[in-house]
């Protein structure tokens, strides 16, 4: 599938003020849907990650949220981000944050949008199994697993509205 993919080669693009689609998803069903129309249809993304690198970003907070985070967060950013907790799981999430270089959760510089779709098809399969998100957040805490599908709505509308489709009527300007 051709788009226009953004790589950690392009010019950096200011996230804040990048063009977005309006995105809002109510289940995790939705999201699948989109990640299936993301891997088979024209793209172009107004962000600075592709396709692959937005949907491997979003699989492994996915799978972090099985398995546990394998980083710490400093005490002060854990101790502000208790007191957003609530704000954060009825969002929206704000464009603009920067993961650090090293974090686990920043995806390869160069990853295909099928292998970054195949990373979230294992969640979906994970999640049609049953399997439950119930580790800590390394921001928030302990977390239920209805607390993590909520952020987890909320975090793949913010990456996933920066993917436009080309026969969509919400193109970039």
């Amino acid at each position: 599938m051709q788009s226009t993919e953004a790589t950690s080669h392009d010019a950096v693009r200011d996230t804040k003020t990048a063009k977005r689609r309006e995105v809002t998803y109510k289940t995790l069903e939705e999201i699948e849907r989109e990640v299936e129309r993301i891997a088979n249809e024209q793209t172009t993304v107004t962000g600075n990650w592709s396709e692959g690198q937005i949907l491997q970003h979003l699989a492994r907070t996915f799978q972090m949220s099985f398995e546990g985070a394998t980083f710490k967060l400093p005490l002060f950013i854990r101790i502000m981000a208790g007191f957003m907790k609530n704000k954060w799981l009825k969002g929206p999430m704000p464009a603009g944050f920067q993961l650090p270089a090293d974090n686990p959760l920043r995806p390869n510089n160069r990853v295909s949008r099928e292998e970054g779709a195949r990373e979230m098809q294992q969640i979906f399969a994970r999640l049609a199994r049953g399997e439950k998100m119930t580790q800590r957040s390394p921001a928030f805490g302990k977390m239920t697993h209805e607390d993590w599908i909520r952020l987890h709505l909320i975090h793949c509308g913010l990456h996933l509205s920066f993917i436009h489709f080309a026969d969509s009527a919400q193109q970039p300007a």
